[in-house]
């Protein structure tokens, strides 16, 4: 085998276990990935722009539902991940007018929906990095 050819394999693998260490895993926080403050803000922005569709108590009514056995279910066929999830809101929400609120306001508004569904909480405001380390699953919200 040539020089060359033994060059190339090892570059190649080397590019590939370079793959597996992603920014998003070297950025994950300790605790939870939002803030109780911004949950707060997020239950204000919820309740004007969301409440019409997913109801107050996140149960659904002619969106789907945000919280509970549903979304649990929701949760476990899809398999979505925190990063999808956060992304088909801010991109596909509100309904009656998909992607019109800020960055911050989406981001807000998903922290304020994991914090009612019970995943912890940090101490810093969320990131697309934080999103990354996010599981979904298991739900730890009180599914009946």
């Amino acid at each position: 085998m040539s020089f060359q050819k033994i060059g190339s394999k090892t570059a190649l693998l080397t590019l590939f276990s370079l793959a597996a260490f992603t920014p998003g895993q070297a950025a994950c926080p300790s605790g939870g990935i939002y803030s109780p403050t911004q949950a707060q803000a997020g239950m204000s922005v919820y309740n004007d722009k969301c409440a019409s569709c997913h109801n107050a108590d996140m149960s659904g009514n002619s969106g789907p539902a945000l919280a509970g056995p549903k979304f649990q279910a929701y949760l476990q066929f899809t398999k979505i991940t925190a990063s999808q999830l956060e992304s088909f809101i801010a991109t596909q929400m509100p309904a009656d007018a998909p992607g019109s609120l800020t960055d911050t306001q989406y981001k807000d508004i998903f922290a304020y929906i994991l914090s009612y569904n019970h995943y912890p909480a940090g101490t810093a405001d969320m990131t697309n990095d934080g999103l990354s380390c996010l599981n979904m699953l298991p739900y730890p919200g009180k599914a009946q």
